[in-house]
């Protein structure tokens, strides 16, 4: 009989439950091979895992840039990715 069983929603940063996001930060450039068929795996595995997931509803991972900005990647599933931005300004968007 199994009771309680907990399972890891696929693309969770293990670093972002136990409290400890990557400390690099980036420049934008960094943001730049991002595209239709790239993952958030992907970007956890290239990046290092991003400072907070934001999000309510959906996956919103931020990331520190050199300058103290931010950039947001949008994920419905912690997988796909629907946008990145910084500020206001997309840097991809899924179609």
């Amino acid at each position: 009989m199994l009771v309680g069983c907990a399972q890891e929603v696929p693309g969770d940063p293990p670093a972002l439950e136990a409290g400890a996001p990557s400390t690099r930060s980036h420049s934008i450039e960094a943001f730049g091979f991002i595209d239709g068929e790239t993952t958030v795996p992907q970007v956890f595995a290239k990046l290092g895992y991003p400072i907070r997931d934001i999000g309510s509803g959906i996956h919103i991972y931020e990331y520190r840039l050199q300058d103290g900005s931010s950039v947001t990647i949008g994920s419905p599933d912690g997988s796909d990715i629907w946008y990145v931005r910084h500020g206001n300004v997309a840097l991809f968007q899924q179609n």
